[in-house]
Parts: structure tokens; C-alpha cells; sequence
């Protein structure tokens, strides 16, 4: 029951508690300001609830179960528990809420459960459920996160059409399963189902899956999905949808198909609606996301915004970056968003993992490059790990040799691509990577190797 209306204040509040309003928080609360952190949902936002660490639990549990089921001298009976992988991958989620509610508690941050809504560039309203309040501040930081685009006829309220949300927590495995969009989140829990038993079809309306990432390595990715089974269908559009029969029925531009369920995984758009932009300052890019500045500051003096809804990538690490950058801002410390390396990864099979530019991206930047490539074939712990696609792409500018991008597409990419990272803001050479001495054997070994191909002394790959 909600009862009065209760008036407070804040030096700072911040307006979802998802990766980047959790660390913003932290953050202003070790420099001395009083914040407060509003969450309408469950602290740790999609990220830790609904998305990257229940996502990457299943990934690792299905990745265990395929590789057991492939050894010879395992009984091949074997059987997933569904409710028990859910209860697990509970527990997992449930510890990493609650370090981050332990976190905001001792370093002085209060949580208010509630939903807000800002009434001017200097006050909130939050309807708890015990009572109404009216918060002033000096500062606010939105960090309101994103949500699943729906398709109009398949919205998520039908019977058999799924989120990534509600498909991180089936209790039962689909026998069939439909997904719609071939882009990373279709791709990650496509594999994820196929691996614990599902017979799994991915749909993607354009050419190709992955298409935001590097050609080649996407079609790593699909041989591979191939070979666990699944169904890659490209250049067809979901169009309409009915219950047939017990199953949901699909009709693209060309064809149909049936499923158990139907994931859809078309994309993600800002949450901007319903939380008072329009009585402020604040003004939208023509993508929808909120404009803000390299401090993170909108239009609207004093107020931020953070993460998914101030613009691409969508990423729980780039949101934290912008978190910490937004509350040393606040602080009236120097600090800016822009980096020269933001690492991007799927949690595919194998994953793939990126960071800089790309050579296109050099290339409409007036950059000449030079590139470096070893194929995981030739990886000594990539053949231990029965791996024989993949591979570490650098991009470095010709004239000086400096390296300015990567792509690694291997088992571990995650764990890679840092050290990619790390070498481009260093403003790197390339000759740097090659002369560092890398532990053997290793998949980060073929960085060395990829840096030797560069400065023109390959080991294990045959210069023509």
C-alpha cells in the first residue's frame, strides 16, 4: 500500500541498479557524496539476473554435458536435469546480488526499491511499495538499461514465444526450439539448448549470422553450430506466428517452421519511456538513446546517463566504464568516456572476441594497415581441445606498426582479448606482442604468432 508522500534528498541518485548504476553508486559513495540507488527489479539489473551470468552458467554446463556425451567411456544415457541446472544457476546469480547489495550497504549507499520518474532537472518521484517519495538531488545518473525488441505478432505475452529472459529459465528442456535472429543472444542460447538436447533452428533475415562481427569468423561459428546439429537459415524474415496443434507455427517470407518454443532475439532497445525525460533538458540521438556527452552528462546540466541507454555497445563492462567515468565527473574529477579499445565477446562456440578497429574500420579513417593471422589449427592447445577452426587476427597500422585492432575467434577469447586491448591503448607495436614471451601451450600463444607474421618472422606458420 502506498501511503503519503515522503520528501527527501541526495547529493547523488542513481536510477537503476543495473553493472553501470551499481558501480556509479560505489563509486560517488568512496568519494564522499550521499547517494541513494533506485531499482525497480533486483539489484545487478539484466546483467547478473537475466542475462550475462545466468547465460554464461548455462553456456558452461552445456559445454560440460556435450563434451561428457562425446567421451567413449561415459554411459551416453546420460540425462540434463532441468530444475537442477536451474537451481544452480540460481545460486550463482543470487551470491553475485547479493555481494553487490553488500557492496552499496557498506560503503554507505542506500537502495530504494521503487520505481522513478523524474518531475524536473533537480527532482524524482519514486512510488515504493510502502510509501510515495519526492527525492531532490544535485546530481542523477540513469542507467535504466535496455529491453527485447518484440516482433509485432510474436509478442512475448504469446503462448510459446520467448525473451532471453524467460529462455534463461525453462525448467524443461524444448524438444524443438525455434530462434528468431541469428545475432549474438540467438547464437549463444541456440548452442546452449542444442548442446543439452534441444533440435534447434536459427532464423536470421539477413545474409549472414553474426553480422556485426568479423565474416570469417562468423562462419567458424556456423560450421560449428552445424556440426552440433542446428539448423542455420539465412535471408528469411519471421513474419506471422499461430498456435497449431500444440506448437507455435512460424511463417517467414519463404517458408515455415514449427516449435516447442520460439525465442525471439531481435535486438535490444533503450529503456527511455515512462521515466520523465520529457520534463527535463534531455534530448534522444535518432537511434533513441539518450545524447550525452563525453563525461556522460545529457543535455540537461547535471544529469547523466549511462550504459545501454546512452548508446552502443550494449555492454555490462562498457556500462561500468561509463559509470565510474560519469561519478568522477560528478566528484569534480577529469575523466572521459572515450577509449581506443572496447572489447566486444560472444559467448559462442568458439567464442569470438574483438577489440579496436577492424581493417574496413582503419580504412574510412584514412589508415593504411597491415594485418597478422594464425589459424588455431596450428595451435598446439587448440588441437588439445579437439579445435581445428579459429583463429587471432591483428590489425596494425602499416607506417609505424602499432597495433590498433584484433579479432580472436578459439576457445578463451574472452581471456584473450585484454591482453589486445591493453596493447592498443599502450599504443603497442606490434613488434612488442612478438617479442613477449608467451607460456606454451596456450591459445595465447597465436597472438605471439599472429605479431610474428607482421614483422615478418613466423615460426610455425610458412612465409611464402
Amino acid at each position: 500500500m502506498v501511503v503519503g508522500n515522503i520528501k527527501e534528498s541526495a547529493d547523488v541518485v542513481v536510477v537503476g541498479a543495473g553493472p553501470g548504476g551499481y558501480v556509479a553508486a560505489i563509486k560517488l559513495a568512496q568519494m564522499g557524496k550521499d547517494v541513494k540507488l533506485v531499482e525497480e527489479n533486483k539489484v545487478g539489473g539484466v546483467c547478473l539476473n537475466d542475462g550475462c551470468i545466468p547465460s554464461k552458467s548455462l553456456i558452461h554446463v552445456a559445454d560440460n554435458f556435450k563434451e561428457i556425451k562425446e567421451l567413449e567411456s561415459i554411459d551416453q544415457d546420460l540425462e540434463i536435469d532441468a530444475g537442477a541446472l536451474q537451481n544452480w544457476k540460481e545460486e550463482v546469480v543470487n551470491k553475485l546480488t547479493s555481494g553487490v547489495k553488500m557492496l552499496e550497504n557498506r560503503n554507505g549507499v542506500e537502495i530504494i526499491e521503487g520505481r522513478a520518474k523524474l518531475t524536473n532537472e533537480k527532482e524524482l518521484h519514486i512510488n515504493t511499495e510502502e510509501a510515495s517519495k519526492t527525492l531532490k538531488f544535485n546530481e542523477c545518473v540513469l542507467a535504466t538499461g535496455s529491453k527485447p525488441v518484440e516482433i509485432p505478432g510474436m509478442e512475448f505475452s504469446k503462448e510459446g514465444i520467448i525473451s532471453s529472459k524467460e529462455a534463461l529459465k525453462l525448467d524443461e528442456i524444448p524438444d524443438e526450439l525455434l530462434v528468431i535472429g541469428g545475432g549474438y543472444i540467438g547464437m549463444e542460447l541456440g548452442t546452449v539448448y542444442q548442446k543439452l538436447g534441444s533440435d534447434v533452428t536459427v532464423l536470421e533475415a539477413s545474409d549472414r549470422i553474426l553480422s556485426v562481427m568479423n565474416e570469417e569468423a562468423s562462419k567458424v561459428v556456423k560450421k560449428r553450430a552445424e556440426e552440433l546439429g542446428m539448423k542455420i537459415v539465412t535471408g528469411e524474415k519471421a513474419e506471422s506466428s499461430e498456435l497449431k496443434d500444440g506448437k507455435r507455427v512460424v511463417k517467414t517470407n519463404f517458408s515455415s517452421y514449427s516449435a516447442d518454443k520460439v525465442l525471439v532475439s531481435v535486438g535490444r532497445t533503450p529503456r527511455t519511456e515512462n521515466i520523465g525525460i520529457e520534463k527535463t533538458g534531455i534530448e534522444k540521438t535518432e537511434g533513441g538513446f539518450i545524447r550525452t556527452d563525453e563525461t556522460m552528462e545529457t543535455t540537461s546540466e547535471g544529469i547523466y546517463a549511462i550504459g545501454d541507454v546512452a548508446g552502443h555497445p550494449m555492454l555490462a563492462h562498457k556500462a561500468m566504464h561509463e559509470g565510474r567515468v560519469a561519478a568522477k565527473t560528478i566528484a569534480g574529477e577529469t575523466s572521459f568516456a572515450t577509449r581506443q579499445a572496447m572489447p566486444s565477446v560472444l559467448y559462442t562456440d568458439p567464442e569470438i572476441a574483438s577489440t579496436g578497429m577492424s581493417e574496413r574500420e582503419a580504412e574510412e579513417k584514412g589508415i593504411e594497415t597491415v594485418t597478422g593471422k594464425f589459424p588455431m589449427g596450428a595451435n598446439g592447445r587448440a588441437m588439445t581441445m579437439d579445435y581445428k577452426e579459429g583463429f587471432v587476427k591483428l590489425v596494425a597500422d602499416k607506417e609505424n606498426k602499432t597495433l590498433i585492432g584484433a579479432t580472436v575467434c578459439s576457445p578463451e577469447a574472452s581471456e584473450i582479448i585484454s591482453e589486445l586491448s591493453l596493447g592498443i591503448e599502450m599504443g603497442c607495436l606490434v613488434e612488442d606482442l612478438a617479442m613477449t614471451v608467451h607460456p606454451h601451450p596456450s591459445i595465447s600463444e597465436a597472438v605471439m604468432e599472429a605479431a610474428e607474421e607482421i614483422v615478418g618472422e613466423p615460426v610455425h606458420k610458412y612465409k611464402h
